[in-house]
């Protein structure tokens, strides 16, 4: 929403931020279909949440219950504020907006070919952004989606097209602004803000740095690797044997 914003390990960001850092923004960014199982790993999540609602319900009604989520419901919650916006005539935020026609929010490419997520929904953010980089001249086109705004997100790319991303982000650093940069799917699991959110993953053949956990304050991930398939299968067979 236009007035929220997240803090993350305190960091001032928006959604655009947030794809950027991860890699997503970049890895959705391809000609054909998106390389990404949205669908998958979104509906296996849903499930987790309606499971531990079911133990709940359980716990404080002595009920038990079938769950059941399908996996169609997995890019449902990414289009919920686009449906609602088309029902209301179409035209909203996440079509104008949100959609990169506003200078203030979207992806600018910098001297080296890298990109800045700049989500500066805010004016206050804005302003800042425009006088910091130093073109204070933009600064009242931040929410622009006509002509005017074009032109101003025009000027303002050609303008951070004369130096490298690192120049800008050093120079922002100081200043707590919703400007992160975009990462590709190789440099986000070294991005240092992720570190929390990401662990090594052990393998049978060494580990890799992977997204988790979902739940840190439960626990890490358990030092052994996953077994290989049919490992466990006479253990399980011999478990079910004895009941």
């Amino acid at each position: 929403m236009l007035a929220t914003w997240l803090s993350v390990s305190s960091a001032i960001g928006h959604d655009l931020n947030f794809t950027g850092l991860t890699g997503l923004l970049r890895a959705l960014r391809t000609e054909g279909i998106v390389g990404l199982q949205l669908a998958d790993v979104t509906s296996g999540l849903l499930a987790c949440s309606s499971v531990l609602a079911a133990l709940l319900r359980r716990a404080r009604t002595g009920r038990g219950g079938l769950v059941q989520q399908p996996l169609l419901s997995g890019p449902l919650p990414f289009v919920t504020w686009a449906w609602a916006e088309r029902a209301g005539g179409g035209g909203g935020m996440s079509e104008a907006v949100l959609g990169g026609r506003a200078p203030a929010y979207r992806a600018y490419r910098c001297g080296d070919g890298r990109e800045l997520s700049v989500g500066c929904l805010e004016p206050k953010f804005w302003f800042a952004f425009a006088q910091v980089v130093g073109r204070p001249d933009l600064a009242g086109l931040g929410l622009d989606t006509g002509p005017a705004g074009q032109e101003a997100a025009a000027a303002m790319e050609q303008h951070l097209a004369g130096h490298p991303r690192d120049h800008w982000l050093a120079l922002l650093a100081s200043h707590d602004l919703p400007v992160w940069p975009v990462h590709d799917l190789d440099a986000a699991p070294h991005e240092p803000r992720l570190d929390d959110l990401t662990e090594a993953t052990p393998t049978p053949a060494g580990s890799f740095r992977g997204v988790g956990p979902f739940f840190p304050s439960l626990g890490r991930t358990p030092e052994r690797s996953a077994p290989a398939l049919g490992q466990h299968t006479d253990a399980v067979l011999a478990e079910f044997a004895r009941r």
